[in-house]
């Protein structure tokens, strides 16, 4: 559905069942220009087949046969992190991969973001393969190691840009707000990848029996986890953040130059103060 618009100003004729994917990239291979991405063994990719099954799934949620359970659109922000619950990491991190959810106002199973966390220790050998146009594969792991969710209300599009910060050890989600009345709608979330996920029911969604729960930071000890929505008016993140892990971030703070129909952003260096105006502030340099 994503690439149709790709297929048709090309005038192919190509149809491709909807699949999602990791791309891994061997940087160590490009070695001169005109290469082959898929030929020369550059980018190779993992299929998420629960995603997929996500995104086709038809499910009974307010009294209406929905399409895309949990609202799932395909997957967005990405990142490397421990497990959570760790309040001391032990140094194994796994890929963790958030879904983009579709802004649907009506809906009310679509509140969660959800992270889908693997172990990519054997999938270079085992699942990774080469993309080819006209027959491309579905090889990759059946299901996640796990799976968390994070209360925070709909969000446009889901998790733009997901980064795990040891600094802190939350887990930053920079978004395109959410439009749901009854809801902050921030634009900046840090679930806390400390505190010990809760396995519970899911608010507002009769389909999945239980789920394991991560608090957002600020949620004190002992409060229900989806008790609150916690959060930022950060105006930036959604098109880049990067923790240097000592309290220091790259930010893309992007442009639109909308008389030139222009795009562009600027990388600026931020340090963390956590504050509840907003929890980044600029590194101002003197000469």
């Amino acid at each position: 559905v994503i690439g149709q618009g790709i297929l048709k100003r090309n005038s192919s004729s190509l149809k491709y069942r909807n699949t999602f994917y990791i791309a891994m990239i061997d940087g160590d291979r490009i070695v001169r220009e005109g290469m082959d991405a898929g030929e020369d063994g550059i980018v190779r990719c993992v299929a998420l087949p629960k995603v997929a099954a996500d995104y086709r799934a038809k499910v009974r949620a307010g009294g209406k046969l929905r399409e895309h359970r949990l609202g799932c659109s395909g997957i967005d922000g990405i990142s490397f992190g421990p497990d959570f619950g760790e309040a001391a990491p032990s140094g194994h991190n796994y890929l963790t991969v958030a879904y983009g959810i579709y802004s649907e106002t009506d809906r009310e199973d679509n509140d969660y973001q959800v992270l889908l966390q693997f172990d990519t220790k054997r999938w270079a050998k085992r699942w990774a393969r080469p993309l080819k146009t006209g027959k491309l594969h579905r090889r990759g792991p059946r299901r996640p190691r796990k799976t968390f969710y994070v209360y925070t209300g709909n969000t446009s599009w889901g998790v733009q840009n997901l980064e795990y910060d040891p600094w802190t050890g939350y887990w930053l989600m920079a978004v395109y707000k959410g439009k749901k009345a009854g809801f902050p709608n921030y634009s900046l979330f840090a679930a806390d990848g400390r505190a010990r996920p809760v396995k519970k029911s899911l608010k507002g969604v009769p389909y999945i029996r239980k789920g394991f729960v991560v608090p957002l930071a600020g949620i004190a000890e002992g409060e229900e986890p989806d008790g609150s929505v916690r959060g930022w008016m950060f105006p930036y993140g959604s098109t880049g953040i990067h923790s240097f892990g000592n309290g220091r971030y790259y930010i893309s703070e992007n442009h639109r130059d909308k008389d030139n129909n222009l795009e562009s952003t600027t990388l600026r260096l931020y340090r963390w103060t956590g504050v509840d105006e907003g929890p980044f502030e600029p590194v101002l340099r003197t000469p």
